[in-house]
């Protein structure tokens, strides 16, 4: 495959292979292939009641373990009294947009992987329950990336993008920088394989942020969720050796 957009991790450089946005209504899912993406605030998150979307942890600045420091207030050693980790968040980052897409993606695997290692992972990972039984596939993954980027400029917004990286709440210890908080979620959401834009308008309510980023139908399809396990065995994908 030629043109595989590709994003740094850790140890090695992930590929992107496609994405899948999915919806709980039809009607939603055209309007992304029509270009309309809707994104909802960090604190819409926090406070969504779904197993699937809603996360209340989402955008911490950091998260400390009790057995690992110190919690003080007013000279008072509060951490005999913590009954578990303790979550930091900021005001003004709850503000943030973020537009959030399932990935087929290469993070984690290692670059000596099979082809056979690659497609293996490509397969899906959510249930319909989760995020709704409409999906639509972005195949060209970089032509998308390149829309979102122009249209997100033209508005002069601030915004990142990438994958989201996962921590175990029962061992991570530490803050995450500014740059990473709305990039980390925790290890039970793994199986989402996240990519999303963070974005960053200035304002501070809670309305969702529509980008406006042209017709997807030359580099997107619609389908609904039962469907989709056939047509992921059309991508074409392959593993860092036999792509280079």
């Amino acid at each position: 495959m030629k043109d595989v957009p590709t994003e740094r991790h850790p140890r090695n450089p992930a590929m992107l292979f496609f994405f899948v946005k999915f919806t709980a209504k039809e009607r939603y899912a055209r309007d992304f292939l029509s270009g309309r993406l809707y994104a909802n605030t960090v604190r819409y998150f926090r406070e969504l009641e779904s197993e699937g979307q809603g996360d209340k942890y989402e955008g911490l600045v950091g998260w400390f373990q009790p057995s690992r420091g110190q919690l003080t207030i007013d000279g008072r050693d509060l951490t005999p009294d913590l009954a578990g980790p303790i979550g930091l968040s900021r005001n003004d980052i709850l503000s943030h947009h973020l537009f959030c897409l399932y990935c087929g993606h290469t993070a984690g695997i290692s670059p000596d992987a099979s082809d056979e290692e690659v497609k293996a992972r490509m397969q899906l990972s959510v249930r319909p329950d989760e995020f709704g039984e409409y999906a639509v596939l972005v195949r060209n993954v970089k032509k998308f990336i390149d829309r979102v980027r122009e249209a997100l400029d033209k508005e002069g917004y601030k915004w990142r993008s990438g994958l989201v990286g996962y921590y175990d709440p029962n061992t991570f210890h530490g803050p995450f920088t500014n740059q990473d908080a709305v990039f980390r979620k925790q290890l039970k959401h793994g199986h989402q394989r996240e990519y999303r834009f963070a974005i960053d308008t200035g304002n501070t309510g809670d309305s969702p942020l529509v980008v406006e980023v042209g017709d997807l139908s030359d580099i997107a399809e619609m389908y609904r969720f039962p469907r989709l396990d056939d047509v992921m065995s059309t991508i074409e994908v392959h593993s860092r050796r036999s792509g280079e």
